[in-house]
């Protein structure tokens, strides 16, 4: 059998088409959010308040502080200097971001040539770079802006191994995927049992 035959047949099998969109999907979107938290996170430190009319007001600061860090005022390109420049992350974590980029773009682009081929192993790592990334931004954000401006009511109590957002939902989400039936159902049945009681 020629190979072409043999990805057809890879193709065709129901789990192999479920568990490929499922990694496809799960980068994809783990990718957007985190770039969006990048770029929300920093814009909304300059943030001076909302109106009706406008929505969130800035503060020209963000222009001089964060914008002006990118020649083409990129705001993902700048906030990732500006997490650099504040020691959050390094030149070689903007290297990775680059790279996790240009990853989500092949998805992206060559989704239905992933589906058919089937997602090649460098998948595993990138996916695990970028959790790492996040979470690494997630807890630089919690312990020097939330805690030291008191965005967070007893600072005291947070421990140098809290979990982050993305921890709890990358959890979440490969418990609930992971074809083991007892992970899968779990959060599930926990909230219809939640739901049950106080309802």
């Amino acid at each position: 059998m020629n190979e072409n035959f043999e990805k057809w047949i890879a193709f065709l099998k129901p789990e192999n088409l479920k568990d490929n969109l499922i990694c496809c999907s799960i980068y994809i979107a783990f990718f957007e959010t985190t770039k969006d938290y990048i770029v929300n996170q920093v814009r909304d430190f300059y943030s001076i308040g909302w109106s009706l009319e406008n929505g969130d007001l800035i503060s020209d600061d963000y222009k001089t502080y964060v914008l002006s860090k990118d020649k083409d005022k990129n705001p993902v390109k700048a906030s990732l200097i500006w997490f650099k420049e504040n020691n959050a992350i390094t030149d070689e974590d903007i290297l990775v971001y680059d790279e996790l980029r240009k990853y989500r773009n092949v998805i992206a682009h060559e989704m239905l040539e992933k589906l058919f081929d089937g997602i090649n192993k460098d998948y595993g790592e990138k996916l695990n770079q970028l959790v790492e990334l996040r979470i690494k931004l997630e807890r630089w954000w919690i312990f020097n802006i939330e805690m030291e401006t008191g965005m967070i009511e007893n600072p005291e109590n947070i421990k140098e191994d809290v979990i982050s957002n993305s921890q709890m939902i990358f959890k979440l989400i490969f418990d609930i995927v992971s074809g083991d039936e007892e992970k899968s159902n779990y959060y599930y049945n926990e909230f219809m049992k939640y739901k049950a009681k106080n309802s």
